[in-house]
């Protein structure tokens, strides 16, 4: 099983993943609130998706093979250098959990 993220300007989109079919999918709309701390919403939003994905379709979260996360802005080794409509700078997603 894999887990794909679509990190939008409006709103974060999680799929559960298996081989090529996309089995269950969760999204959040982001609304203003939402972007006053918006790199706390986006990890705990992502956090919390995963585990809902994993915990409605029977999956352990151990048995996540790969995350992807598509996001927009500029990226660099896994750092989003800068996303304007995101409103962050320097956002190191993957040690933030």
């Amino acid at each position: 099983m894999k887990i794909g993220i679509d990190l939008g300007g409006s709103h974060i989109g999680v799929g559960l993943i298996e081989e090529t079919n996309i089995i269950a999918i969760k999204d959040k709309i982001l609304t203003r609130e939402d972007r006053a701390d918006i790199k706390r919403t986006i990890v705990n939003e992502i956090t919390t998706m995963i585990k809902d994905l994993c915990n409605e379709n029977g999956i352990a979260e151990e048995a996540l093979e790969l995350i992807g996360i598509a996001s927009p802005g500029t990226t660099s080794n896994g750092v989003i250098v800068k996303a304007g409509n995101l409103g962050v700078k320097d956002f190191d997603l993957l040690r933030c959990a």
